[in-house]
This record gives structure tokens, C-alpha cells and sequence, in this order.
């Protein structure tokens, strides 16, 4: 009895050691201030956090703009502010957007530990929610803004995606997506025929002394901006977002 019991605690200690030490490795995330619409979850596969944006429930119309605002506890180890992106393909965003209803975004962080703090959630300039941003030392502060339009050909093209004789007239100069009078113009968006991205990122530093107050503090703001730009017959869409982070260090 005596050995086995022996053996079950050789088996099991290393295990043990192992989960103790993931559980210290990865951080416990903020509260959300907003957990119906923002969480943050774990990624097993890249062993990170990221948050993840609903907005599912939120009425929306042809123009989507979000705005997401962190708090950090210290500097970010790169110039890289994180990013935002809409989850789903094109087709479905289109189709959920068209309905008037919002979508959900992933939004990958800068840094791991610690882990930004959500502050300002705002969607279409209307304020959402508003959380707590952190205190003393250095802090960071970063704001990611989407974009996302639909145009009316979207709903056009639903519409009236089975006239396969109304659809050909519109479509005889792209000789990749011509149909005859009798074809139903197929229910998808492999027929996207232009792609664009650009990134550009713009960098300024100044130093602000307050009135009355030896105190000075030195701000670093990086701007970059992420355009895309998908069109098709009968079919468009656009989004962009900018990135917009914020340093402050007592100096």
C-alpha cells in the first residue's frame, strides 16, 4: 500500500510543479467594465490574451465606427500599440451590418504583463462604457478605432441577385463575372476583383511643464493608420482603423 501510494506522488508532483508554473506565467486580466461587451479570453494556441468586442446586440446602420481606450501600467516594450480587426468573412459582416446590427471584433494587446486596462468603449461616438485608468508612475495610454462602411450597392445586390437579366447589363466589363439573362448571379464574394492596404505611422514628442508645478512630463503619441479597401460587382466594402497611443513619464 505503501508503495503505491509512493508512486501516485512521484506521478503527480511533476504535474503539479508544471500547473503551478503556468498559473504564475499567465497573469489574471482586469475586470471588464463591461463584460457583456468586452472580455478578455486565452488564446491557447499563441498562449496570449486578446479581447474580444460584441457588439452583436447594438443597432447599427451602413456606417460602423468603434473606438476602444486602454490603460497600461508601465511602457510598451515596442512601438507596436496593438490592432483591431472585425471577426468573420465578408460576407457574413456584410450580411450582419445590413441587417443593423453591430459585429464582433478581436483586438490583440501590446503587451502581456501587464495587461491593458479597458477604459472607453464607443461605438458610432456614443459612449458604451467607461472603466478606470491606472494610477501614478508610468503609464501608457493607447485608443484602436475601426471602421467599417457598407455600401447601398450591398443591399442592391441582395436584392435583386436572382434578375439574372438585370445583373448582366451592370456587369458586361468585367468579362470574369458575366452571366446570361438566365444565370443567378451566385450568392457569395468570390467575385472581388480589388484589394488594397496601406499602414502609415506618424510619431510626435513634447515636453509639457505645468503652471505652478516643477513637475514635467514628456508626451510620446503614435498615430498609425490601417486602410483597406475590397470592391466587387455589386458588391463594396471598406474599413480602416487607427491606432492612437499615448505615453506619459515623469521626468
Amino acid at each position: 500500500m505503501c508503495r503505491v501510494v509512493i508512486s501516485n506522488c512521484i506521478i503527480w508532483l511533476p504535474l503539479l510543479v508544471l500547473l503551478s508554473a503556468f498559473t504564475d506565467s499567465v497573469p489574471a486580466p482586469p475586470v471588464s467594465p463591461c463584460p457583456s461587451l468586452f472580455s478578455y479570453q486565452y488564446d491557447t494556441n499563441q498562449s496570449e490574451y486578446y479581447g474580444l468586442l460584441n457588439l452583436q446586440s447594438q443597432p447599427v446602420k451602413n456606417t460602423v465606427e468603434v473606438e476602444v481606450s486602454f490603460s497600461i501600467a508601465g511602457e510598451l516594450p515596442s512601438s507596436y500599440v496593438g490592432s483591431i480587426e472585425a471577426i468573420g468573412d465578408n460576407r457574413q459582416l456584410l450580411d450582419q451590418i445590413s441587417k443593423g446590427r453591430g459585429v464582433s471584433y478581436r483586438v490583440n494587446l501590446p503587451i502581456q504583463d501587464p495587461l491593458p486596462r479597458l477604459t472607453k468603449l464607443s461605438l458610432n461616438g456614443k459612449v458604451l462604457c467607461t472603466g478606470q485608468s491606472e494610477k501614478g508612475g508610468f503609464v501608457t495610454e493607447t485608443s484602436l478605432r475601426h471602421f467599417f462602411r457598407t455600401d447601398s450597392n450591398w443591399q442592391q445586390y441582395n436584392q435583386h441577385k436572382n434578375a439574372g437579366n438585370t445583373h448582366s447589363n451592370n456587369l458586361h466589363n468585367d468579362h470574369r463575372a458575366v452571366v446570361s439573362p438566365t444565370r443567378k448571379i451566385p450568392d457569395d464574394f468570390k467575385l472581388v476583383s480589388e484589394r488594397e492596404q496601406n499602414h502609415t505611422v506618424e510619431e510626435t514628442e513634447h515636453a509639457v511643464s505645468p503652471t505652478g508645478n516643477s513637475t514635467t512630463y514628456k508626451y510620446i503619441t503614435k498615430v498609425a493608420t490601417y486602410k483597406e479597401y475590397v470592391s466587387a460587382p455589386m458588391v463594396q466594402k471598406t474599413s480602416h482603423y487607427y491606432v492612437n497611443s499615448t505615453t506619459r513619464e515623469q521626468v
